[in-house]
């Protein structure tokens, strides 16, 4: 039986990061990319949503490419920001 493998995406003000998790919690490996960020008027702030998706891909690809991980391996996604 294959290793079962859990994903948080961690989408930040400034970066996208993806953290893989084995079964039972442990770290295993994490991808990160920064986002830019927009300021079209005093105390605001905007993101460009085809980027961040962009990057969540990335990233994620990016783990399971490098654990050699099908997925399928993958028990569960979390997401938190």
């Amino acid at each position: 039986m294959k290793k079962k493998y859990i994903i948080s995406i961690d989408q930040g003000t400034t970066s996208t990061k993806s953290i893989l998790y084995d079964s039972k919690i442990n770290p295993i490996d994490f991808e990160n990319i920064e986002i830019k960020q927009y300021y079209p008027h005093e105390g605001w702030v905007e993101h460009d949503p085809e980027e961040i998706w962009k990057s969540v891909l990335i990233t994620i690809k990016k783990i399971l490419k490098n654990n050699k991980i099908n997925p399928n391996q993958i028990l569960s996604i979390g997401i938190t920001n």
